[in-house]
């Protein structure tokens, strides 16, 4: 995977920068939980960029 500076947003959270992820620490390797995270960063790097594509063919 790509670094998160490259696939996911900035969002503000107080007065920090940071990434929204799944979780702050990652469910146990294999485990549901887990599964359901990975599947969630992912559709999170493919929207993201997505979006930038779009803004970059514009």
């Amino acid at each position: 995977m790509t670094t998160l500076e490259r696939s996911l947003p900035l969002s503000p959270h107080e007065h920090h920068l940071g990434f929204w992820l799944p979780a702050r620490t990652p469910a146990p390797t294999s485990s549901s939980e887990w599964q359901d995270q990975l599947q969630l960063l992912r559709d999170l790097i493919r929207d993201t960029s997505a979006t930038v594509e779009h803004r970059h063919a514009i």
